[in-house]
């Protein structure tokens, strides 16, 4: 911003897998302000100060911000990272004037936190962020103590909350840290939100390598028996063979059912691998309409520097208006100066009123002098008498005359001085004639002026605002409907991952199905095992006993033995050997 102590800074991630920076938002403050991650790492909540066109001009002078609390979600699909900024339909303020502190903010569960709010001091309020996304309901709660002054730094450890608050001792106040019992009663929205976690099931095979040894151990007792078998011994092994066929048969259907088993697994791993397909491209589709609706907002903060634009030139008009005020004061100066030259008109007509009154009061007096003389006369002729009279009026008369002469030069002075007087009234007249002229000119032009300009700038600001509420309608529209199908598409990606959720129980409950019938195969193979290997004893011992007879019989009947042999095991072999292959290829699959 041009000073020293002003900063400016952005708040960003870095994906170490690949270097990829992600910027979460671009601040600016007198310093520089903390952040806090939920205990998830979904979230990241940070304090953001108010831009300096809306703080308060007492704030600027002590160098100080008002903060604000904004959080973000971040998404990770594969090795890429995604920011959504959280806003609802009236702000993306999630608390104002919060205290921007470290360790202000504590966790209850994905939704509900605790953080250090002025009001008008420090206080602990507890927030819902569920209802903060409906921003008509009341989302921010105060927390109430005993001594409800300065509470700061939260820390909830199941129902203590630990605190820290300013307390009076011997007139000083001291920071203590104080614990509280608490019961929080959390309201609509309190529910965490829970990450889906891959199950994954590890499958020990020792059970296919004790079912091939154990094959190739009967296989092995089977073709090294070639005793003679008496008919006694035949009959048993024929009970046996229909017991083992009857094994073998119900292994067979066994062996049929885990190849559904198994085709109902891959199916629904096809169906998951769809469903995780899915939910990757609605991942994507929500990340382009984050990439958008971070678009939206650069055009908002567009907007907004219009906005900026708009208070410099209402700073112009407000110059304008201080330059029309500097004319008008002007105006008022030159109406005082004609108001003085009335005032000194007026003085000089007052002395020419006193000066001719002065010389009215003379012409009496000389006209009665005048009579006086001329009775004076009349009486000099009537009477010789007054001749000393006479002269003695005479020299009044003498005087008198002088006094005259005085007052006409007197008189004479007062009218050249009238006529000065005069002609420089006409002068000063004319010239506040011209004076009058000039103003009114000064006046109507300085008045069409002041009407051109307020029209042409009252027709500007209205076409401009005009626009920009359009603007700002249909970029608020537009935010609404991405947030709209935002929601929607978190909705779909919720039922989605709770199909797949239950698509996965039922996976874990076919292996199990699965095991247990293997685990039932394989005692019937044990069984088979131990009764082939009776039927091996008992061949043994009529070997025994037929060594006792003639060695011509016993030839004869070991080569018609061999052959009966020949044909009553060797398909029973083959069908041992088809059976155990299925059983092998069957775990080999799992």
């Amino acid at each position: 911003k041009g000073e020293d102590y002003y900063a400016e800074y952005s708040l960003n991630i870095l994906n170490l897998e690949n270097s990829d920076i992600t910027v979460v938002d671009n601040m600016d403050g007198y310093q520089v302000y903390s952040y806090r991650w939920s205990n998830t790492g979904s979230q990241i909540f940070y304090f953001k100060a108010l831009s300096l066109l809306r703080t308060p001009q007492k704030f600027i002078d002590d160098n100080i911000n008002q903060v604000n609390l904004h959080f973000a979600r971040i998404y990770k699909s594969g090795s890429k990272i995604s920011v959504l900024l959280q806003t609802n339909p009236k702000t993306d303020i999630l608390l104002e004037d919060v205290a921007a502190k470290d360790n202000s903010i504590s966790f209850i569960n994905e939704n509900n936190i605790l953080v250090s709010k002025y009001d008008p001091y420090s206080a602990v309020f507890l927030v819902n962020l569920n209802m903060w996304r409906n921003s008509d309901k009341k989302y921010a709660q105060k927390i109430r103590f005993n001594q409800d002054f300065d509470t700061e730094f939260p820390n909830l450890i199941e129902n203590d909350l630990y605190f820290v608050s300013l307390l009076y001792l011997k007139n000083r106040t001291v920071s203590a840290l104080q614990v509280s019992r608490v019961s929080l009663e959390l309201g609509a929205g309190e529910s965490q939100d829970i990450t889906p976690e891959k199950i994954v099931m590890d499958s020990d095979d020792s059970s296919d390598f004790e079912t091939e040894e154990e094959f190739s151990e009967s296989e092995y007792y089977e073709d090294s028996d070639e005793s003679e078998i008496p008919t006694e011994v035949e009959t048993q092994k024929s009970e046996t063979d229909g017991k083992i066929t009857e094994l073998e048969g119900k292994i067979s259907v066994f062996n049929i059912e885990l190849s559904k088993l198994d085709n109902q697994i891959s199916s629904e791993k096809i169906n998951i691998e769809k469903i995780e397909n899915d939910v990757k491209s609605l991942n994507q589709k929500s990340n382009d309409l984050s990439d958008k609706k971070n678009s939206y907002l650069e055009k908002i903060n567009q907007l907004r520097t219009e906005q900026t634009s708009k208070l410099q030139t209402d700073k112009l008009v407000s110059s304008k208006q201080s330059e029309l005020n500097k004319l008008v004061n002007d105006r008022l100066r030159i109406q005082n100066e004609v108001l003085q030259l009335e005032n000194t008109i007026l003085t000089e007509r007052n002395s020419l009123n006193q000066l001719e009154d002065k010389y009215n009061s003379n012409r009496t007096e000389i006209s009665l002098l005048n009579n006086v003389i001329n009775n004076l006369m009349i009486e000099q002729t009537k009477t010789l008498e007054t001749e000393n009279k006479l002269v003695s009026f005479q020299t009044q008369l003498k005087q008198l005359q002088s006094k005259n002469d005085n007052i006409q030069s007197e008189i004479s002075n007062l009218s050249q001085q009238l006529a000065t007087d005069k002609n420089s009234l006409i002068a000063l007249e004319m010239q506040i004639i011209e004076k009058n002229t000039g103003k009114k000119n000064l006046l109507t032009s300085i008045d069409i002026l002041k009407a051109d300009k307020i029209l042409s700038m009252q027709k500007d600001k209205d076409s401009q605002i005009k626009v920009r509420e359009t603007q700002l309608a249909e970029s608020r529209q537009k935010m609404a409907d991405f947030e709209a199908e935002i929601n929607n598409l978190n909705n779909i990606i919720d039922s989605e991952n709770k199909s797949i959720g239950d698509l996965r129980d039922k996976i874990t409950k076919s292996n199990d199905e699965k095991i247990a019938l293997l685990g039932k195969i394989n005692d019937l193979k044990i069984k088979k095992s131990e009764s082939a290997k009776e039927v091996i004893v008992k061949q043994e011992e009529v070997k025994i006993s037929a060594v006792n007879e003639t060695k011509s019989d016993e030839d004869e009947y070991e080569e018609e033995d061999e052959y009966e042999e020949e044909d009553e095991y060797g398909e029973d072999d083959n069908i041992d050997e088809d059976i155990f292959e299925e059983v092998k290829t069957s775990t080999r699959r799992r």
